[in-house]
This record gives structure tokens, C-alpha cells and sequence, in this order.
């Protein structure tokens, strides 16, 4: 990540993300486990991100991002 005095060369990446897991002697295990798989399915993941306003962790989802997520936009233009 190469950082300049020059504002338009100046590249940020960042991401954000989530991990889940279950504790082996959870009480309620099949029902934890049961919200990891809706979490991680299409369904579930469009949810979250859509509340989140954040990403799928999943390509294929069929989550289409906002405008201002693609490399190419570029406010004001």
C-alpha cells in the first residue's frame, strides 16, 4: 500500500468482514449452527450486507453493490 504526498496517488484498500463459529458445548448448538448456514447462504448474506452496507463474502450471492463500490466510479463524474 504505497502512500504519496500526491492525494491522487494515494490508493487505500480496506475491507471489512465477518467470522462465525459455534462453541462445541453451546447449549443450543443445532440452533447455532442453524443461524451460521442461513448467515452464509445467499439469502442470508444479502440480508446482512443490505442492513450492514457492507459485501458478500460470496461471489455469487446475486448481490449487486452500490454505485460507489465499483473501482471505476468516481464521485462527481
Amino acid at each position: 500500500m504505497p502512500a504519496t504526498d500526491n492525494p491522487g496517488e494515494f490508493l487505500m484498500l480496506a475491507a471489512a468482514g465477518a467470522g462465525y463459529g459455534v462453541n462445541a458445548k453451546a447449549k443450543n448448538k443445532e440452533l447455532a449452527l442453524k443461524f451460521v448456514n442461513y448467515v452464509m447462504s445467499p439469502e442470508g448474506m444479502n440480508l446482512f450486507v443490505k442492513k450492514q452496507g457492507g459485501l458478500p463474502s460470496l461471489p455469487d450471492t446475486g448481490y449487486t453493490p452500490d454505485q460507489a463500490m465499483d473501482t471505476d466510479y468516481r464521485a462527481g463524474t
